[in-house]
């Protein structure tokens, strides 16, 4: 009875975590994390508050602290065989962008190749969609085209599934026209800014908007 009451009080923590990162209190949303993970929480949970760990270190600039907390929810998913859904792809586009800040570009690349193997026979999904345009995007940033390239290919055969989907089309839109920039596409560079930019306005996603404009 007792395990079962600290893993209702783990998962109201991770929720507690989700509202403070919403209101930007990053501070609070680790203090939670911390209590959470006191609560002896079940792998799947444990691995959720890393992820939002991850996530608030990332808006405090900790990269390395956030490196650490997506290789946590990583390895617990994996370790636990609940890898390959919506919270692993998250984590690994967490991993992605932390080691790309802190310089790390090997576990960059090998965040892309696992990406890449687990990508190929899965049905796609929201998520990972969005979690692979991402990262696609982190690659071309890092000058690691040719890591990228399988990504993008994967984008390209799945986009039209979700083309009702304004997030979805702005992030690859997003994806591809860096690539376009990168081999100096420019007019295809700026025709793929402006749809990602068009969906990101319409999905309210202010921080993919920012970037683009």
């Amino acid at each position: 009875a007792r395990g079962g009451i600290l893993h209702v009080a783990a998962v109201h923590y991770a929720h507690a975590v989700q509202a403070a990162l919403q209101a930007g209190d990053f501070q609070l949303a680790l203090e939670h994390a911390r209590r959470g993970n006191s609560c002896a929480p079940d792998p799947s949970t444990h691995a959720w508050l890393a992820l939002l760990s991850a996530q608030a270190r990332r808006f405090r600039g900790e990269h390395e602290l956030a490196l650490q907390a997506a290789e946590e929810a990583l390895r617990t998913l994996s370790d636990a065989a609940l890898g390959h859904q919506d919270r692993w792809f998250e984590a690994a586009a967490e991993g992605a962008s932390a080691a790309f800040r802190v310089g790390d570009l090997e576990r960059v690349e090998g965040i892309a190749a696992m990406l890449e193997r687990t990508t190929l026979n899965t049905e796609p999904r929201p998520t990972q969609v969005a979690m692979i345009a991402r990262v696609a995007t982190i690659l071309l940033h890092a000058s690691r085209d040719a890591c990228a390239l399988p990504l993008l290919a994967w984008l390209d055969r799945v986009e039209q599934r979700f083309s009702t989907d304004s997030i979805l089309t702005a992030r690859i839109s997003a994806a591809r026209g860096f690539r376009a920039f990168r081999e100096g596409r420019w007019l295809e560079y700026r025709r793929l800014s402006l749809i990602g930019l068009e969906g990101s306005e319409r999905a309210g996603d202010r921080r993919l908007a920012a970037a683009l404009r």
